[in-house]
């Protein structure tokens, strides 16, 4: 999540909290003068919080494989909401996949349905 979303969420991160970093796929298409930039570092300094970039892959296999596995649990127990646009058809593919470099054209995990 970026732009005033990630500016409210650093705004109100706990002290000494922890924000992780993980993707910015609506920004990969932009040059960096269009980027979004935070404006909240005076509030980040101030609590001491750390931002930490987070690739999955860090992780390695095994672990990936186990974290499937509990959210898959947590999920059919009916403990995750997950938030997924469902959109339908062949036809949809095309403009599905260019919603992704634009923010706020879907929330959550995009599918298509065919």
């Amino acid at each position: 999540v970026g732009g005033e979303t990630l500016q409210d969420a650093l705004e109100h991160a706990s002290s000494r909290g922890r924000v992780l970093v993980c993707g910015a796929i609506s920004q990969y298409q932009l040059p960096p003068s269009e980027q979004y930039g935070i404006t909240a570092l005076p509030s980040l300094i101030g609590k001491h919080v750390r931002v930490e970039g987070f690739i999955v892959t860090d992780w390695g296999a095994a672990a990936m494989d186990e974290a499937t596995a509990r959210l898959t649990e947590l999920a059919a127990a009916g403990h995750l909401d997950p938030l997924i646009t469902v959109v339908d058809g062949w036809q949809a593919v095309p403009s599905a996949f260019a919603s992704l470099f634009t923010a706020g054209k879907h929330l959550g995990k995009l599918v298509v349905r065919v």
